[in-house]
């Protein structure tokens, strides 16, 4: 099963906007049962700002689903200045040892 990661990066003064955006798009577009949720929204601060990635495990046959929602859910952020994410996805190290033929 495929990873995909979800990273944001936003100024620390848009914090409080960030997280109540957050509750608010859990609301609307609650996490479907086929997204395995591994690591929620793990933060760190830099001195660039909070740095927030979240990690989940999606089902092969779903990648394209899971990738929708995610664009979906971080597209609800988009009128927060200084918000920026990126979405990318990962293999598994089975996935990745079968690619070169060790799986």
């Amino acid at each position: 099963m495929p990873y995909i990661m979800t990273l944001a990066i936003y100024p620390l003064d848009k914090a409080d906007k960030v997280a109540q955006k957050y509750l608010d798009l859990l609301q609307e577009l609650p996490i479907p049962n086929y997204i395995k949720r591994i690591v929620p929204a793990a933060s760190r601060a830099t001195e660039n700002g909070l740095k927030v990635i979240n990690v989940d495990e999606v089902k092969k046959d779903k990648v394209g689903d899971a990738l929708e929602y995610a664009s979906k859910f971080m597209l609800g952020f988009r009128e927060i200045e200084g918000f920026n994410c990126e979405i990318t996805t990962y293999a598994t190290i089975s996935e990745s040892l079968g690619y070169i033929g060790m799986g």
